[in-house]
């Protein structure tokens, strides 16, 4: 009511500004129109020019004023407040503010770790339809991402730079953040014959304590990655500068570690090496755990205070090493929250995609890494559950033995009564 008050104010004081204005114009023509007549009739003696002239003068005069009144009110009225509501409406910082909130909701696909399991089942059913949507927003919303071209962002000149290995076309290779460091991962192509020494010189220069192979040396009759270590324990071969001995070979489950001694001129180092043969990008032919073994074996091998960057790669380099990192970087979310919690694979992975590009490129690993981590958590759920069963013995078996001491008191103090209490009813019996 008081915006509206002053309005109404506001109008009417331009209304009398203008009958104010339209009444000296009214007074000025009339005066005008006798001067017209009085020099008609001969009075002050003028000829027909000077009239002319004055009455232009005066007309200009007039049409000077009604600009100026036309003026004045329109740029009173362009300065006056809009209504509320139209405020809130056109406010830029709002509508900046819904876009980034549109955004995020876009880059988000929240899930409580409790209800993770049953959610990744829904997103299976009528042949993977939630699965192929979620890929599809991946997808559509990588493409916004900008990277450098391939030919300046791999490793030669071994200097940090930014978010990429800098510079070479034999090593394509990126720092990839985790929850330590920015640099706790180094995503990289599997190395070939040509540029194995380069391979061993980015080991060495970052020095790395472990690699992560996830491919074999050939699949389907190609070459994948080309084997970069000698093929028999207690052998060394030479790359380059370096020479690369294998001390130790294991096998858990599908999972090989390899020790190696690295060495370059008088300085040697001692590099861990995993392999999980058999996992291809087309053939499901290894399990959920079978993976999630050799994730949890790498991460044990990981000192607290490392601050080393683990080297992972497949062939492509972005598939099968994109998924590993993820399962690793999730797992040990989960490992460090409660079943409350939410968890977010969707954009783990496009923040993997922000590093790299087409990082889990392919769509059945993407679904991998949400069937490892749902029987991850499923195991973490059902342990939680064997811990409250026990608990829940436990404080059974204590009440028990409460309740029979309580008896045993009662029925002690009863004796010298004459009454015994038997149970915890209100029902007493007179003792013999």
């Amino acid at each position: 009511m008081v915006w509206t008050d002053n309005i109404r104010a506001n109008h009417l004081s331009e209304f009398v500004v203008i009958e104010s204005s339209t009444t000296e114009i009214v007074s000025t023509a009339q005066t005008c129109y006798q001067t017209c007549r009085d020099i008609s009739d001969g009075e002050l003696g003028l000829n027909l020019g000077v009239i002319t002239a004055i009455c232009s003068a005066v007309v200009v005069i007039i049409v000077i004023i009604c600009i100026i009144l036309f003026c004045y009110m329109r740029r009173k009225k362009s300065n006056r407040p809009p209504p509320i509501f139209d405020q809130a409406q056109k406010c830029p910082k709002d509508e900046l503010y819904n876009e980034m909130q549109i955004l995020r909701q876009d880059e988000t696909r929240p899930i409580k770790i409790q209800d993770f399991c049953q959610q990744v089942t829904d997103m299976h059913k009528a042949s993977n339809l939630l699965f192929s949507k979620q890929y599809e927003d991946l997808q559509t919303l990588s493409t916004k991402f900008k990277f450098p071209s391939r030919s300046n962002s791999g490793y030669d000149n071994f200097t940090r730079k930014r978010g990429s290995l800098a510079v070479s076309t034999l090593i394509d290779a990126t720092f990839i953040p985790g929850h330590d460091s920015k640099h706790e991962y180094i995503a990289c192509q599997g190395p070939v014959q040509a540029n194995i020494e380069h391979f061993w010189r980015m080991v060495w220069d970052e020095k790395s304590k472990i690699i992560v192979m996830l491919s074999d040396a050939n699949e389907s009759n190609k070459e994948k990655s080309h084997q970069y270590w000698p093929k028999s324990t207690n052998r060394a071969f030479t790359y380059g500068e370096f020479i690369v001995k294998i001390i130790s070979s294991t096998n858990v489950n599908k999972c090989t570690t390899r020790e190696f001694i690295v060495s370059k001129g008088n300085t040697s180092r001692r590099v861990l090496h995993f392999t999980i043969p058999g996992w291809w990008n087309k053939d499901s032919n290894i399990s959920a755990w079978d993976v999630l073994d050799c994730v949890r074996a790498v991460r044990e091998r990981v000192l607290d205070d490392n601050i080393d960057p683990l080297i992972v790669h497949c062939s492509a380099d972005v598939s099968r090493t994109g998924a590993f990192i993820a399962l690793d970087h999730l797992i040990r979310y989960v490992e460090k929250h409660s079943l409350d919690h939410d968890i977010d694979v969707f954009n783990y992975v496009l923040q993997l995609r922000k590093s790299r590009r087409h990082m889990v490129t392919d769509k059945d690993q993407y679904i991998f890494i949400f069937d490892a981590l749902s029987e991850f958590i499923r195991k973490k759920v059902d342990a939680q559950e064997r811990v409250y069963e026990a608990l829940y013995s436990e404080v059974e078996y204590t009440n028990e033995n409460y309740k029979g001491l309580q008896l045993n008191k009662d029925i002690n103090t009863s004796k010298t009564s004459g009454y015994m209490n038997v149970g915890y009813d209100d029902d007493y019996v007179v003792a013999n």
